[in-house]
């Protein structure tokens, strides 16, 4: 009877279980391995030869694995960039005096801000609302900045307040009749808005006079889109462009701050 190595039985009637499907064996070599007469050089060859095929199929399967991976961590680094960076409420940049500006949320001026801008009371209010020099805006604004010089005097804030730069309220600055730069674009400020233009047209800008090497703050106005600066060292307004000799740090304007930096 012809030997068959898929039955129970061989030609010897010896059990022979059948070979595993795929296994790079003859069926002779199977055979001869189950009764025991194998070859030990030809063995060893077939389970080297078996090793190197499992080894060749796990390495496909972890390169496949590996790139699996790379394309589901490249697919969630779109997501993630897709994703918009949260910003702050408001402009996140500005561009004032040649320089560029990051919004920031906190500053080392937001309490003395704070109380810069106390509501001032309503008499006050109407006395500023009063200036109105019923011209276009720009005339305005240029006397709201020559009211402004003429009705503070300048006094530093030891003689004044007894502290060094405390930016008073305008309310404060009027009882006073008295105060330094701050407290003039304070004040300009406040009766600016009085006479209607929007808090976010303006812009106080804390800094540095390249002349006296002091430090200095200036108001800056947006006029149908043309930036006027408002110094309390001159009574004309000056177009941004054109004012020079001063290099920004730090502007506020309403609920937002900006940090300035050089422009690279």
């Amino acid at each position: 009877m012809a030997t068959s190595l898929h039955s129970s039985i061989d030609a010897r009637g010896a059990v022979a279980s059948a070979k595993p499907v795929g296994l790079p064996i003859s069926d002779e070599e199977w055979l001869a391995v189950q009764n025991g007469q194998s070859d030990d050089a030809g063995f060893g060859s077939t389970i080297l030869r078996t090793m190197t095929m499992v080894s060749d199929a796990a390495l496909n399967l972890v390169s496949s694995v590996n790139q699996i991976v790379i394309l589901l961590i490249a697919a969630l680094l779109c997501v993630i960039l897709s994703i918009p960076a949260p910003r702050p409420e408001g402009d996140s940049s500005i561009s004032l005096f040649r320089t560029g500006a990051v919004r920031i949320t906190h500053t080392p001026y937001s309490d003395r801000w704070m109380n810069a801008r106390k509501p001032m009371p309503a008499g006050r209010r109407a006395v500023l609302a009063s200036l109105n020099s019923g011209g276009g805006k720009l005339a305005q604004i240029s006397n709201v900045q020559k009211t402004a010089n003429k009705l503070l005097r300048y006094a530093d804030d030891i003689r004044t307040y007894g502290r060094p730069d405390y930016w008073a309220s305008p309310a404060e600055s009027l009882a006073l009749g008295a105060g330094d730069c701050e407290d003039s674009a304070i004040l300009k400020m406040a009766m600016l808005a009085a006479l209607g233009i929007p808090e976010d047209k303006m812009f106080l800008t804390v800094g540095n006079d390249l002349v006296s090497r002091n430090a200095h703050v200036v108001l800056t106005v947006d006029v149908d889109g043309e930036l006027y600066v408002l110094d309390q060292l001159a009574d004309d307004l000056v177009k941004m462009a054109n004012y020079r000799d001063f290099k920004p740090i730090m502007t506020l304007s309403g609920n937002r701050s900006w940090l300035h930096g050089e422009k690279i």
